[in-house]
């Protein structure tokens, strides 16, 4: 899903009510708003800002957002530690916000109410060097484990062309959760990656590089195998199929 059509889902009501059938999510602006370089348009906060339409709100994500998530509940509890730990929102506020986390029935208008509460208040654009955030007082430190403040790598400084393949691989990670970039030892894949996260850093929150060892290739082999054998056999009856893992 991407970022415009993750907003289409969250601000659904919104975008259906008459008044703002001329409002649309620029793709460009959107990813702004999604990576914390600009404030949220001031008609989306305005309008989440009614508790009746906080109401749809919780609805909204309940129907349309819960059915994609792995593990709702953990993250919703990820929300609330974030919340009640950040230094930087009032006792007040946690006060008036809290009652509604406790009961598990009321937890989604307790994550609307956050959203609204979070789109109205004073805009502080992300710096990449979230330290200096942290020692003004303006980013909780426990923000840090969900906000990677590490690089990717540079690509090597002899990397050239490729623009084809990068332009290609964004093609596809726009309509695909997982990509999988395949090739013989030297070829260059480690390379395209570090240069395609250089070349479209900004469109994305976080980007996480990790060095895998041979032992998770491997099982991570297997399973791709085992879960295309699945699927071949639901699809097709097949029952010869073997799979191969070769090391």
């Amino acid at each position: 899903m991407s970022q415009p059509d993750f907003l289409y889902e969250l601000f659904e009501d919104f975008m259906d009510d008459p008044a703002n059938q001329d409002f649309s999510m620029d793709n460009g602006l959107v990813c702004r708003w999604m990576t914390g370089q600009a404030k949220i348009s001031p008609k989306i906060s305005a309008y989440y800002s009614k508790p009746s339409n906080q109401e749809k709100l919780a609805h909204t994500i309940h129907q349309n957002l819960l059915p994609l998530m792995s593990d709702c509940n953990m993250a919703i509890q990820d929300i609330y530690t974030l919340f009640i730990q950040d230094d930087s929102i009032s006792d007040a506020k946690k006060k008036n916000l809290t009652p509604l986390y406790k009961p598990a029935s009321s937890r989604l208008l307790f994550l609307a109410k956050l959203i609204s509460f979070g789109m109205e208040r004073q805009f502080i654009k992300r710096n990449t060097k979230n330290q200096k955030l942290l020692a003004g007082g303006a980013l909780s430190p426990i923000v840090l484990d969900y906000i990677m403040d590490s690089e990717v790598p540079k690509p090597c400084r002899h990397f050239i062309g490729r623009d084809k393949e990068l332009e290609e691989l964004y093609t596809v990670l726009e309509e695909n959760r997982h990509v999988f970039l395949c090739g013989i030892a030297g070829i260059g894949k480690s390379e395209l990656v570090k240069a395609y996260a250089k070349r479209y850093i900004k469109q994305y929150t976080n980007i996480l590089y990790i060095d895998i060892p041979a032992i998770f290739i491997r099982i991570l082999l297997t399973w791709i195998l085992l879960t295309i054998r699945r699927k071949a056999l639901t699809k097709n009856g097949f029952k010869d199929i073997t799979v191969f893992c070769v090391p």
